[in-house]
């Protein structure tokens, strides 16, 4: 799970700089990404899955 973890804010850094990933604790990836129907998805798709769950729940700042 832990390279799962640095390849997601290593994609939030390279393709979505304007979320301030760093904020959010390793433990809540972890979470999401260790669902069973988000495991079954491409990775690109993943991302979009965090991306949406840490906007709605508001975990992390966002520059506009």
């Amino acid at each position: 799970m832990e390279e799962q973890i640095k390849q997601a804010r290593e994609y939030f850094r390279e393709h979505l700089s304007h979320m301030h990933i760093n904020q959010v604790e390793d433990s809540v990836i972890a979470e999401l990404l260790g669902r069973d129907h988000i495991q079954k998805l491409r990775f690109p798709m993943r991302m979009d899955c965090l991306y949406d769950y840490l906007l709605s729940q508001s975990l992390c700042d966002v520059t506009e």
